[in-house]
């Protein structure tokens, strides 16, 4: 899909549901801002599952890239 104003990527995404999606940085830059935003007025049980479920991905993440086998407890809360 390509979009010639790049306001209407947010109406675009559910519609299209892209398994890959190329862009500038700044791009994702202002997904990640809008996703930060949103969490801070969320109530503070969803802010601590949000920031969980983010320490979460990054431990599994450092585990892949260091080409470490996640232990089972970690893929079992990722």
């Amino acid at each position: 899909v390509y979009l010639e104003d790049p306001a209407l990527i947010q109406e675009a995404l559910p519609r299209s549901q892209p398994t890959l999606m190329c862009s500038v940085p700044r791009l994702y830059e202002k997904i990640h801002a809008a996703i930060l935003q949103k969490v801070a007025t969320a109530s503070a049980s969803k802010q601590k599952l949000f920031h969980w479920a983010l320490k979460v991905a990054e431990l599994r993440l450092t585990a892949k890239q260091q080409q470490v086998q996640p232990s089972a407890w970690l893929n079992i809360r990722y």
